[in-house]
């Protein structure tokens, strides 16, 4: 499926080379087969050393070579970026965008002619393929090209079709979800060494507690809740800290907070819309 094409990862940020380092992990495509552009020479160097890709700071070059466009740039620059690339462009190219709040239709009507525009939010876990990669069709994709997207991000974890009125909540979960993860570790650490163990020994208990119990959550039947229930005897060390969760708001913190996100994403989309309609 993705023999003799080339894939172009414009703007390689943070979640471009998350996923073209997933791309490549799955051997779903060889090195030769991906050009990244970046205005940061020294991480294109570094692609360059760590992953054997092409890398150039000529956009037009990567659009012209490129089957595959991933448009990794920040969401405020996708469209002006798409607008001087215009005359690169040509008939039967894909573009998948990991921009936050700029829809599909926003990215079409600024491209030449009908394009298919694949919206992806992914996340940083692409990294060792273990990513959630939420996407969504613009009007003018194919079922085959649809097919061929999908399977490309199935390469770096799960590949998830959601609406594009979705997005915000998708962002606010999966797109987020992995720095709210890392903060509670963060804090797991600090509680753990403050009850004397060492960091090392706090490190290495939290991330196999952590790890576990996902691990445990994916292959039980039983929900989170009974999972819980399970672990938690009335009276112990378990109900205690669960108890001291509950009375301090863990629960109302937490919804609040993803609700927090969600409305920032809203905002984001809103001011993409407004940004594409006053130019």
């Amino acid at each position: 499926m993705f023999t003799g094409k080339t894939i172009g990862v414009l703007g390689a940020g943070n979640m471009g080379q998350a996923l073209l380092r997933g791309f490549l992990e799955a051997k779903l495509v060889q090195p030769v087969q991906i050009i990244a552009s970046s205005l940061d020479t020294s991480a294109l160097q570094r692609l360059e050393t760590e992953c054997g890709i092409r890398t150039t700071t000529d956009n037009h070059e990567l659009v012209r070579d490129s089957d595959i466009i991933l448009l990794g740039t920040k969401p405020y620059s996708v469209v002006p970026v798409l607008k001087e690339l215009r005359s690169s462009l040509r008939p039967g190219q894909v573009l998948v965008s990991v921009a936050a709040g700029l829809r599909t239709e926003v990215i079409e009507a600024v491209l030449p002619e009908p394009m298919a525009v694949i919206r992806v939010m992914p996340n940083t876990p692409s990294l060792i393929g273990m990513g959630t990669n939420a996407f969504c069709p613009g009007r003018y994709v194919e079922p085959e090209t649809l097919t061929m997207v999908e399977r490309l991000l199935g390469a770096a974890g799960l590949a998830v079709q959601v609406s594009d009125e979705q997005m915000d909540s998708v962002t606010a979960i999966s797109g987020s979800g992995p720095a709210y993860v890392f903060l509670f570790m963060e804090v797991f650490y600090k509680a753990a060494e403050d009850l004397g163990l060492s960091p090392e020994h706090a490190q290495e208990l939290v991330n196999q507690t952590m790890r576990g119990a996902v691990e445990l959550a994916i292959a039980s039947k039983d929900s989170a809740a009974e999972l819980r229930r399970k672990v938690t005897s009335p009276g112990g060390v378990t109900a205690e800290a669960i108890a001291t969760f509950e009375s301090e708001g863990f629960r109302t913190m937490f919804r609040n907070a993803v609700q927090a996100g969600h409305d920032r994403s809203a905002e984001m989309t809103r001011e993409c819309d407004s940004g594409t309609t006053n130019e």
